[in-house]
């Protein structure tokens, strides 16, 4: 019978590698508790890993368009709920000054308290959010959206629109209203929109002239922007919806992740436990045979 010492040491060290390799692989998936440390492992559950991990990400990129959205809508709810709350100042003066009893100065302090009241508007028209950009710019966030003209008028010029984000892989969610609508859009009309109205009703204020068509337009204007603020609800409401769908599916995925993903510790180790006798024992063995001589097998 031949001996071969040297195919034999090959097939040894060989089988000791493997074995190696295996302990080590086996120890590095205990230390990071993944049973799937590179595609080789598993190609097909690597890939579904792959797969579950960007949708994960573009879940979390979702919720945070989501949060974005609503802390905005939120801040616009505000701010047309106090412009709601002036414009309701402004229809109490009107229905003040139809009183016969005024004379024109009276109507001119009531004038002045007008005036105050429309810049307090004008102020709420060019709010910013918490990132400093305009609610009510549409696109041209970062340019103020309402100005004054030395004659007193106020123009819109920032940029019409609705910005939005993406909020699912098929919906996108508005992050505010059309400013321009909201402040100048058409109302009794006057195509100036609430800014208009008032002005006029401070104009004649001003003259000492009590403005007798005055309230039904500050009523319409107020009607107007509580249609506004209702609409931004509902886009709040519809943000909290997609919010709740975003952390259910986030959390399903994040389960069926852990199930792909997450090794069994108590499996593994006994497996390390396993390998580790087989290395030892191969070594062993290697280097018992190894230290024999070719007499040792003839005799």
């Amino acid at each position: 019978m031949q001996v071969s010492t040297k195919v034999f040491n090959e097939q040894s060290v060989s089988r000791f590698n493997e074995l190696t390799e295996e302990v080590q692989n086996a120890q590095s998936k205990i230390a990071s508790g993944k049973k799937v440390l590179a595609p080789s492992d598993d190609p097909l559950a690597a890939s579904n890993i792959s797969v579950a991990i960007d949708q994960k990400v573009a879940l979390e990129r979702f919720s945070k368009n989501i949060d974005h959205a609503r802390n905005r809508l939120s801040l616009t709810e505000s701010v047309i709920g106090d412009s709601v709350n002036v414009l309701t100042r402004i229809y109490e003066l009107s229905i003040q000054a139809k009183n016969g009893t005024y004379n024109p100065q009276d109507l001119k302090s009531i004038g002045a308290e007008i005036t105050q009241l429309k810049d307090a508007l004008l102020g709420f028209s060019n709010m910013k959010d918490q990132n400093g950009n305009y609610l009510f710019s549409g696109f041209k966030v970062k340019e103020q959206p309402f100005q004054e003209n030395p004659d007193g008028a106020i123009v819109f010029v920032g940029g019409r629109g609705v910005n939005t984000v993406q909020a699912s892989e098929s919906l996108r969610l508005n992050t505010g209203i059309d400013g321009a609508e909201l402040f100048t859009g058409s109302i009794s009309g006057n195509q100036g929109g609430a800014f208009e109205v008032i002005m006029n009703m401070e104009r004649d204020l001003m003259n000492g002239i009590s403005p007798q068509d005055s309230s039904e337009g500050i009523r319409d204007a107020i009607d107007h922007f509580s249609f506004h603020h209702a609409s931004v609800g509902a886009q709040i409401n519809k943000g909290e919806t997609l919010q709740a769908s975003v952390n259910k599916r986030t959390l399903i995925l994040t389960e069926n992740l852990s199930k792909l993903q997450d090794a069994d510790l108590t499996k593994l180790v006994t497996d390390l436990q396993s390998l580790m006798v087989s290395r030892d024992a191969a070594q062993k063995a290697f280097v018992k045979i190894t230290q024999q001589s070719l007499f040792d097998f003839i005799r």
